[in-house]
Formats: structure tokens, C-alpha cells, sequence
């Protein structure tokens, strides 16, 4: 959690301070990848082609381990199912000693 904390604050220092860079986040990828992705495409004029869908379309299933696929609708929240509460109360105390954005 604090490798994750660390990595995650300094590249939203990073990015605070850069304001042409486009930057993603999961949980935003998870609801919806194709409008998501499709913006960063633009953003960095990238083209966009039905491969792409068909490559997200078939990223959509059950999957596991190193898979790519996975059902997306179950990722947004999914360490909420895996950490039990003193892992939860473990991870919240580490990101506690980050200032927070």
C-alpha cells in the first residue's frame, strides 16, 4: 500500500504540473472503457477504429490471474470484497500519511 501511495502521489504531482498530459483512471475506465478511451485517443490524435472496439469488446469476460479479461462491471469497487477490515484499516493508515489531492 505504500509503494501505491508513493507511485500514486507523485504522479498526480506530476501530472498537477503538466497540463497537456492526459491521464486515465481505472474506475472511470471500468464504466465505461470505450468513451474513455476514445477521449484519450482524441486528446492525443490518435485515430480510432472498430479494432479497438472489438479488442474492448473482447477483453469483457471472465478471466483471471495474468487474463486481460475481465467483467468490468465487477472491477470499479472489487478490493472492497478482497481486503478484510484490518487490511482495510491497514491500507487506510498508509494513505493517510500522503497528502491527499
Amino acid at each position: 500500500a505504500w509503494a501505491y501511495c508513493l507511485l500514486d502521489f507523485g504522479m498526480a504531482t506530476a501530472a498537477a504540473a503538466h497540463d497537456d498530459w492526459v491521464t486515465l483512471h481505472h474506475e472511470d475506465l471500468c464504466d465505461d472503457p470505450t468513451a474513455g478511451f476514445r477521449a484519450a485517443a482524441d486528446a492525443v490524435g490518435l485515430g480510432w477504429h472498430d479494432a479497438i472496439d472489438e479488442a474492448l469488446a473482447a477483453s469483457e469476460g471472465e478471466g483471471d490471474g495474468y487474463t486481460t479479461q475481465r467483467v468490468r462491471s465487477e472491477q470499479r469497487d472489487r478490493w472492497k470484497s478482497r481486503l478484510d477490515a484490518d487490511q482495510i484499516a491497514d491500507v487506510e493508515a498508509i494513505m493517510a500519511l500522503f497528502p491527499s489531492g
